[in-house]
């Protein structure tokens, strides 16, 4: 993660606040990309951590994905491969239902907020933060996320919830993802969203 501006404003009644404030990490200007019709859009780029992380059901059974951890929430790709493992062959789809997330359209920015017995991250401030998928009468999906940006931690702390993105493809998961391409994957049944809970520990 970026540190801190330089001469950015201290919050009120901080001295020497640290590099890893929260205040100053919110003040990181979120990347405005052009989209090929020219509208403006939203990229994660300047606001997140491209990785690449594992996903275990609690039989054992393991899958590569994608991840982007970025300010405001986490996107989760998986590849087909990796959602017939994940699902036992049901398909993405099948599994995103179940979790209780939706399609997230182009003009809708008000994703779903599933069962918080069905998903959600866990120990959100520690250094190995978890997503927990798990499905009604299915194997239970850990996705290992790592120590969260803190600006999302805060927000964690603050209000309990954050943003997760669920897209299947085998493409790279690129870090210019933009959040109109993310509702075109979603409106060709590619990609599901959910606001979902979180809790400080395990």
């Amino acid at each position: 993660m970026p540190d801190s501006h330089a001469g950015a404003p201290a919050r009120p009644g901080d001295d020497d606040p640290g590099p890893d404030d929260w205040y100053l990490e919110q003040l990181r200007v979120p990347e405005t990309v052009v989209g090929a019709d020219g509208q403006p859009d939203f990229g994660y780029a300047s606001m997140g951590d491209l990785l690449v992380g594992g996903a275990v059901l609690d039989d054992g059974t393991s899958a590569e994905v994608a991840l982007l951890v970025h300010d405001g929430g986490v996107v989760v790709q998986v590849s087909d491969a990796a959602a017939a493992a994940l699902s036992g062959s049901a398909g993405m789809p099948w599994l995103a239902e179940r979790l209780g997330l939706r399609p997230l359209l182009v003009d809708d920015h008000t994703p779903a907020a599933p069962e918080p017995d069905r998903v959600w991250v866990q120990s959100a401030q520690d250094s190995n933060a978890v997503l927990v998928l798990r499905p009604p009468h299915g194997s239970t999906v850990f996705v290992g996320l790592g120590l969260l940006p803190e600006t999302l931690r805060y927000q964690a702390r603050l209000i309990g919830v954050l943003r997760l993105d669920l897209v299947l493809g085998d493409d790279p998961l690129l870090p210019t993802l933009t959040g109109r391409g993310l509702a075109e994957l979603s409106a060709r049944g590619r990609g599901w969203a959910g606001q979902v809970s979180t809790t400080d520990r395990g």
